[in-house]
């Protein structure tokens, strides 16, 4: 409608359930009523909180009704959290599913999941249901997909090199592998662009003070950083936005950059003076900090690199590994000081509304930040239909928390596939953090 308030789909009448069942508004009514209950605890609730009621008129419409105007609506319809569920299978499959119980509607259904193992999907022979981006709207080419899980760096580089593997995507191989990989005569690279930051979040109650932040983001070296983790595959970073967002999400550019000097003249000025261990001291109070990690080699390799940089300066960062196995639940306890985050964006809300929304205290607004000033700005900029405004609004909810030093902005990630070169029709999809979509154009090239 006009006033942003109802949204009506016109389903197809021609999907159905890897199960069989044919797929109605009633199934899509029951997903997003059961995304919406506060029983279900989804950890995206906050993306559908504008949505006051949903209706399914007949077998193939489907009605939204807003509570409030969003902007962001469309977006978060088409995310993978919005995968349309069959509620039959999810009743029976009790807490089995989504482990050993599974019903989509997609080109792949699920076969076998081997915990730390592997996952096995093949062909759904019904499928001809594939957007128009693609060449091939179904069944699938392949008639199996089978994605292994290999956490050690080494034994996945030997395995592509011995052709057992037909593509890894960034997050699973360091970019220092690719000198070693890409001599071989099967070798392709394709390359994207996702929008996935990776940054430092302070908590504002038990992490270092205002001083301790803004100095540590004077000091940071990204370049290091970028070279030394991602072996260059990567965009510095400087604001609450990457640098390389769309134009009128820009990042803004708050501190000096990699400039010891002035990160140490600033401490000294504020009361941290150096004391002969080689760290600050203010009121008897070393200037130190914990950070925290997920199980991600790259996080643990940006958390050693920071704790030698910000060394130079005299502030004590101590690395924690010991909250690996329960990092995602641990953090929701707001019991940390400091962690490494990444955040794939898809709006400005996933990085400025998701962390800074005081209505999303204490998850995922983990950092105990709450401003009356931001919360009415990203109000507006959510329901305005003025994108001039809608800028203004996030440019200075961007300055509010620069100015706060909330985070310590590190890069935006480049993407990549490694693969080998006899899969034809492969295209990465830049708004997927491993950039492999639905593999409908995929298909193996076999020579004698």
């Amino acid at each position: 409608s006009e006033d942003g308030m109802t949204y009506t789909f016109n389903l197809r009448d021609d999907v159905k359930f890897h199960s069989g069942k044919a797929m109605t508004a009633a199934d899509v009514k029951y997903t997003f009523e059961r995304w919406m209950d506060p029983d279900t605890a989804s950890p995206t609730k906050e993306y559908i909180v504008n949505i006051a009621s949903v209706e399914a008129p007949d077998d193939y419409t489907f009605v939204i009704h807003m509570a409030k105007p969003d902007n962001n609506i469309l977006l978060r319809c088409a995310s993978t959290c919005a995968g349309i569920l069959n509620q039959e299978s999810v009743e029976a499959g009790g807490e089995s599913y989504g482990t050993s119980v599974v019903d989509g509607t997609g080109p792949f259904r699920f076969k076998e999941y081997i915990q730390d193992d592997r996952t096995i999907l093949e062909r759904f022979e019904e499928y001809t249901w594939g957007p128009e981006i693609f060449e091939n709207q179904g069944p699938a080419y392949l008639e199996q997909l089978v994605y292994r899980f290999i956490p050690e760096a080494g034994t996945r580089a030997m395995e592509y090199q011995a052709g057992n593997i037909d593509i890894m995507a960034n997050a699973t191989i360091f970019a220092s592998e690719l000198e070693t990989i890409s001599v071989l005569d099967f070798y392709g690279i394709e390359n994207f662009s996702p929008i996935y930051p990776v940054f430092l979040q302070f908590h504002l109650d038990n992490g270092p003070d205002e001083i301790i932040r803004k100095a540590c983001n004077m000091a940071v070296d990204r370049e290091e950083l970028i070279q030394t983790v991602v072996g260059g595959f990567a965009t510095p970073m400087y604001g609450a936005m990457p640098p390389d967002y769309w134009e009128w999400m820009e990042g803004r550019e708050y501190y000096p950059h990699n400039d010891i000097d002035a990160a140490n003249a600033y401490l000294e000025e504020n009361g941290y003076i150096l004391a002969d261990d080689g760290y600050r001291y203010k009121d008897g109070q070393q200037a130190t900090f914990t950070v925290i990690h997920c199980s991600s080699n790259e996080d643990k390799k940006i958390c050693e690199i920071l704790q030698a940089q910000m060394k130079k300066i005299g502030v004590n960062v101590v690395v924690d590994s010991s909250r690996v196995s329960q990092f995602w639940s641990f953090i929701n306890t707001n019991e940390y000081e400091c962690l490494v985050m990444s955040a794939q964006l898809f709006t400005p809300e996933d990085m400025l509304g998701r962390y800074l929304d005081s209505a999303n205290l204490p998850f995922p607004n983990r950092q105990g930040f709450s401003n009356e000033r931001v919360d009415e700005l990203l109000s507006i900029a959510l329901q305005t239909t003025d994108p001039v405004e809608r800028q203004a609004c996030y440019d200075e909810i961007q300055e509010i928390a620069l100015e706060t030093a909330l985070w310590l902005p590190i890069y935006n990630r480049n993407g990549f596939l490694v693969y080998n070169n006899n899969l034809k029709g492969l295209r990465a999809h830049s708004t997927l953090v491993e950039g492999i979509p639905k593999a409908l154009d995929l298909y193996k090239e076999v020579t004698e």
